[in-house]
Parts: structure tokens; C-alpha cells; sequence
């Protein structure tokens, strides 16, 4: 059934944080964790994020995406950024984990 098949994967993104903030959703993060749990979904990323994330339970996860840019000067300054940024996440990332209630 393709129904079934929708869910049989290892992980759940969440959407937008602001589709996330209403009081509300709480409770749909809550149902969606729980699914993850009944059905063996190992991760549920409950969005983009920072520390507001270890408050409703979930500890940090590191995510990637991909670009291409055309214009090759663009492309090497978003490349150098993107360096710099990504150590400092890992950085950030790495101090929430370490701070995490849930060990």
C-alpha cells in the first residue's frame, strides 16, 4: 500500500519554526514524536533551530543542503562563508549537545 510506504523511513523534517510556535504545536510534536517511536522512525527534526529546541525536547541535529552558483566569484565567497559557518555551527551544535538533559 503506498499509503504504508510513506512513513517507512528513517527520518521526519519538520516545516517552518514558525509554523511551529503556536502553542498548538506542541501537541503535534508530541504526536509526531511519539509516531516516530511506534512505527521505528529513529529521528524527527522538529525544524531549523537552536537552543529553544533542548526546552521542547530535542537535541541539535546538523543538516546539509546543497547549491550550485554560476557566477564563479559568488560561488567562492558563498564557499568561503559557508566554511566559516560551518565550523562555527559544529561549534554551537557540539556546546548544546554537551549541555543536553538527555544523556
Amino acid at each position: 500500500m503506498a499509503a504504508d510506504s510513506v512513513y517507512r523511513i528513517t527520518e521526519l523534517v519538520g516545516t517552518s519554526t514558525k509554523f511551529w510556535e503556536d502553542a498548538s504545536a506542541n501537541a503535534v510534536k508530541a504526536a509526531s514524536k511519539e509516531f516516530c517511536i511506534a512505527h521505528g522512525i529513529k529521528s524527527f527534526e522538529g525544524g531549523a533551530g537552536g537552543e529553544h529546541k533542548l526546552a521542547r525536547g530535542f537535541l541539535p541535529v546538523t543538516t546539509h543542503s546543497a547549491h550550485w552558483l554560476a557566477h564563479p566569484q559568488f560561488a567562492r565567497a558563498v564557499e568561503d562563508y559557508l566554511l566559516r559557518e560551518t565550523e562555527a555551527i559544529s561549534g554551537y551544535v557540539d556546546g548544546l549537545t554537551e549541555r543536553s538533559p538527555f544523556k
